[in-house]
């Protein structure tokens, strides 16, 4: 499907590509389609383009974005997503690194725009007019996709977080779920563990995926958030490295330890059926690999479809934040907690605890005397 020609040697690029993924970064079924419906569409891409996939330039990428990832309907909405649109543009940027990296005289490596006017760059230096081609770095924004976010006032609703009714069917849910096989074993313990850890921690997904065994600390409450290059694809530590307090007598460590003691030997035999070593990180996928943000939206979907009201990954921060400032803990603990960089962040959540809020200063004026 995706065979290409490279002078007389026919070359696959998408599809050698994708059995990397398979084979060495053991990545979930769900994933690797996702990733090769990606790789369709660029593909598709340049062959209406008429560009052969080894002389993608900057511009071609530009081009991509603009007139298929910026697509728009009749109501001028974006056709794509903004989230698909940065995962489209990460696989496509894996597979050049992949296959063109090494190459210094990749035409995607070269600052057209230098050639025309007489000026060669290299390492972001000027250099003098000469005979040799220059080439710069391909820079960080071509891999991003930005779309504007329409400002809308913040939704009380939606930063309330879940109601103790909506907690409890989603936990009975997860203690009823089917685990029969291995497989299902493991999805079963995996499943509330995942739950119970971000409640208990607060991370994001992205967060959550990069967390290792390494990184908890259960006789001191703590768990670490490390910052390490080789996990980076697996998403991003967004208030950077640093530690999260949870108490070592938190009720949720007993979810964690059901599943590394009953659930996670499961992936570990999986792993070295297929002759590949432990990972190390704290969650896996079916197959055995680590799990990915993906995986998350693929839990979070099922629990969706299968409780009947709104759920997504974010929400168990929205749960807890409030649960927090109803309790009577301080706005700025809750901002720390959240590892918020600006309290205004953490004030969305005060917002919805009006009711609490005006009892309490009844009570203050009732009992207040000079």
């Amino acid at each position: 499907m995706y065979a290409l020609y490279d002078g007389e040697f026919p070359v696959v690029p998408a599809t050698i590509f994708l059995r990397h993924l398979e084979a060495n970064v053991a990545l979930s079924t769900n994933t690797l389609s996702a990733a090769a419906y990606a790789l369709k569409t660029f593909f598709e891409f340049l062959e209406r383009n008429n560009v052969p996939f080894w002389r993608v330039t900057q511009a071609t990428i530009k081009s991509y974005k603009r007139f298929y990832l910026g697509r728009r309907n009749s109501r001028g909405e974006y056709v794509i997503q903004r989230s698909t649109a940065q995962q489209y543009l990460n696989v496509i940027k894996q597979l050049i690194g992949y296959w063109r990296g090494l190459r210094e005289d990749d035409p995607l490596f070269i600052d057209h725009v230098s050639e025309i006017d007489g000026v060669r760059v290299r390492d972001r230096r000027r250099g003098a007019l000469s005979h040799i081609s220059w080439y710069s770095w391909v820079p960080s924004a071509l891999w991003q996709f930005k779309i504007p976010r329409k400002q809308k006032k913040p939704s009380k609703k939606r930063y309330k977080g879940l109601s103790a009714e909506q907690g409890r069917k989603v936990m009975d849910v997860l203690n009823h779920a089917e685990h029969k096989t291995d497989v299902e074993t493991m999805l079963y313990y995996r499943n509330r563990a995942i739950w119970a850890y971000m409640f208990m921690s607060l991370e994001r997904k992205g967060e959550v995926v990069r967390t290792r065994l390494e990184d908890l600390d259960q006789r001191r409450g703590m768990i670490h958030l490390v910052e390490r290059t080789e996990d980076s694809w697996l998403g991003e530590l967004k208030s950077g490295p640093g530690e999260v307090f949870v108490t070592s007598n938190n009720p949720y460590w007993n979810f964690i330890n059901s599943w590394l003691t009953e659930g996670r030997w499961i992936a570990e035999k999986i792993l070295k059926a297929k002759g590949k070593s432990d990972h190390g990180m704290l969650f896996c996928n079916r197959s055995g690999g680590p799990l990915t943000r993906a995986g998350i939206d693929h839990l979070f979907r099922w629990l969706k479809e299968t409780c009947k009201f709104k759920l997504f990954p974010h929400i168990t921060r929205h749960t807890m934040a409030s649960l927090m400032l109803d309790a009577g803990i301080p706005l700025e603990a809750v901002q720390a907690q959240l590892r918020h960089e600006n309290i205004a962040s953490a004030e969305i959540y005060a917002k919805v605890s009006v009711q609490k809020l005006r009892a309490s200063l009844q009570n203050f004026w009732q009992e207040f005397s000079l």
